[in-house]
């Protein structure tokens, strides 16, 4: 599911490298319309806000998965069929919308499922799969550049629709979040449901028994879940605010530390190293995103022995120490020339995506889970996500404009 998350977040990286979409929509590879067009799918994502939560509360995980997933596809539908840049930012604006509400419901899911032993690897593997994403992205993007026209553009595009479409087609045969069923008067199907995944087919199991007694403890029948209009659980006491404020730091680590710009810009950060050719700057971003890939599952193996504080803090001095080499090798390349400049600068982006996917990419999804409380997740997830598309924002519409007025010096 985080697949599809993956593929539609970074198939923007791509489409402003080809000569047909920047034809068709009248944008350059840096400025404000290109910013706009960009930013649409973080609008979307902060508008669902208010949905988000009940979705993921009101019929279970699967259907806001299976709602997310739905409205996707409709998206894709109008961006394909895009004649000019109204209809294809309406569809960039309902995929960032329909995105939200299946990243929110999915990532929970998997939490929530996932025996305790394996939780966190499983949650940290499964936003892991949004590079795989990104990879497939770029691969679909750097073949059919060689079609030109608006079918070079089409074609990335109109793939969106694949991963949604097989998710709403198997989703609803998955089984339910336990602690949902538990939460919703349903005690019997959670514990048939821990017996089979969890137990080894034995309700007496240890591992069932501890789960069920931390339900009975922790998991209230008339919590806030139950009632879309209430989100009181999210700051009536001095604990419940806190792990929310420990939720929503994820969103700065990873909006705040380059990610965001590179996955989003990289044609136009390339044009700053000499590098314009539709077919380089593909080539480049499929080898970035397929060591983004790589670097992601690396980190996720390894979480549980690495710690999350000490990861998030090694990756930020690392992550630093790689855009101070973006630009010292841009800005020798902006005043000499020099291909060497060019490629040094190449090469620190590459490995700074090495050090974001291998401590960040991992504990996007997992942080935010691990700290809010079960009646704060479905709601206090949507707002983690509206807040990472809030920072998401002003680096997708500033950036580029920053890139055509001042160059290097951006970084």
């Amino acid at each position: 599911m985080n697949i599809r998350t993956g593929y539609d977040g970074s198939i923007f990286g791509s489409l402003p490298a080809m000569e047909g979409f920047r034809e068709r929509f009248q944008v350059e590879k840096t400025g404000s319309k290109l910013g706009y067009i960009s930013a649409m799918y973080t609008v979307g994502t902060i508008a669902s806000l208010p949905v988000t939560g009940p979705a993921c509360d009101f019929r279970g995980r699967r259907m806001g998965i299976f709602v997310g997933s739905i409205i996707v596809i409709a998206s894709t539908i109008l961006s394909g069929l895009a004649k000019n840049t109204s209809q294809f930012v309406a569809g960039r604006f309902f995929l960032g919308f329909g995105a939200s509400i299946t990243r929110a419901a999915s990532s929970i899911w998997i939490a929530e499922i996932s025996p305790p032993n394996y939780r966190g690897v499983l949650t940290a593997f499964y936003n892991c799969t949004y590079s795989v994403g990104a990879l497939l992205a770029a691969g679909v993007t750097r073949g059919s550049v060689q079609y030109g026209g608006d079918v070079a553009w089409q074609i990335p595009v109109w793939c969106q629709m694949i991963c949604p479409g097989i998710v709403c087609l198997s989703v609803l045969t998955f089984p339910e979040s336990p602690r949902w069923m538990f939460a919703n008067r349903r005690e019997e199907q959670a514990l048939a449901f821990l017996t089979k995944y969890h137990g080894a087919g034995r309700s007496d199991h240890p591992l069932v028994r501890l789960q069920m007694d931390e339900y009975r403890q922790v998991i209230t029948v008339n919590g806030s879940d139950k009632h879309w209009w209430d989100y009181s659980d999210l700051y009536k006491t001095r604990s419940d605010r806190w792990r929310m404020l420990n939720a929503l730091l994820p969103s700065i680590w990873g909006q705040c530390s380059g990610n965001a710009v590179v996955s989003y810009y990289l044609p136009a950060m390339l044009a700053t190293a000499g590098l314009t050719k539709s077919d380089q700057v593909l080539n480049i971003n499929v080898g970035y995103t397929a060591i983004s890939a790589v670097a992601a599952y690396v980190g996720a193996a390894l979480i549980e022995k690495m710690g999350r504080r000490p990861t998030v803090i090694w990756t930020s001095v690392a992550c630093a120490i790689c855009f101070a080499g973006i630009t010292g090798g841009a800005g020798a390349y902006a005043n000499t020339k020099s291909s060497s400049a060019a490629s040094s600068g190449i090469a620190f982006i590459f490995i700074f995506g090495w050090c974001y996917n291998f401590g960040m990419t991992p504990l996007q999804a997992l942080y935010p889970v691990e700290c809010l409380s079960y009646e704060q997740r479905g709601k206090g997830i949507a707002f983690v996500f509206a807040f990472v598309h809030a920072l998401a924002f002003i680096n997708q519409f500033c950036f580029p404009i920053a890139l055509q007025k001042i160059g290097w010096y951006t970084y």
